[in-house]
């Protein structure tokens, strides 16, 4: 079994999507959970996947945000460590050095599990939203581009200051203003007016197709998103890890 731990259900999706798109023949994921930054919190899934029965590869996607490559390894690395002892009692010295590179992690008695890393980001930096902006067909973003573009200008005007997540004062983060642009653009920019609503603009049906009125309704997140873009081949040789 393999088991791919992500930050959020729109996170998996997309990796379902990315997976559909590829046919399917290029990795498999059998079974996906979900966990925070916190290392408490990583720490409980990442023991939870190293005790499923017949685990065999373990996949750890994170979002790179505001942090770098060093720091995001080492976070992993610690609740790694401590999923390690308080499932098994004992200290792992094995340790994750770069992404897209498996470990092999020694259980006893129990089968040794394979497991990497890597972080979802666009020159080094951002989470799926940054990439999803970056994908997107931008000859039709025109709903977003203004709303984004207007804010920034009413907010100068009115003296509200824009800042980077984790940055101290300001009134907003730019990651905030990303994600109005990405569900700005999926509702407004990606559909015509009769068309929005709940089962059209959720994240799982965009990327996996949904049921409506009793039948099967198509997946249209590969043609609002370019799901074969250079941006994505880091990510698809992690993916591809999952054969």
């Amino acid at each position: 079994m393999n088991i791919l731990i992500v930050e959020s259900e729109n996170d998996q999706y997309f990796v379902e999507a990315l997976a559909y798109n590829a046919n399917n023949q290029v990795w498999h994921i059998d079974k996906f959970e979900h966990s925070s930054l916190d290392e408490t919190k990583l720490s409980t899934k990442i023991g939870s996947a190293l005790t499923t029965d017949g685990v065999q590869k373990i996949g750890v996607l994170l979002d790179m945000d505001e942090s770098n490559e060093i720091e995001r390894i080492a976070l992993i690395n610690r609740s790694l460590k401590k999923a390690f002892q308080a499932n098994f009692g004992e200290n792992l010295s094995t340790e994750l050095t770069k992404t897209s590179e498996f470990i092999t992690i020694n259980k006893d008695e129990f089968s040794p599990v394979e497991m990497s890393c890597f972080f979802t980001n666009v020159n080094e930096k951002g989470e799926l939203e940054t990439i999803l902006k970056e994908i997107a067909n931008k000859e039709n973003a025109v709903f977003a581009d203004c709303l984004l573009d207007g804010w920034r200008t009413c907010f100068e005007a009115k003296g509200k200051v824009v800042v980077k997540k984790g940055e101290p004062g300001g009134d907003i983060t730019d990651k905030e203003l990303l994600k109005f642009w990405v569900d700005v653009y999926k509702r407004f920019d990606t559909l015509r007016k009769g068309e929005r609503n709940q089962e059209t603009t959720d994240w799982k049906g965009i990327w996996l197709g949904y049921e409506s009125k009793g039948r099967k309704i198509a997946e249209r997140g590969s043609q609002d998103f370019n799901l074969d873009s250079p941006l994505l081949a880091e990510m698809k040789t992690f993916l591809a890890l999952f054969a």
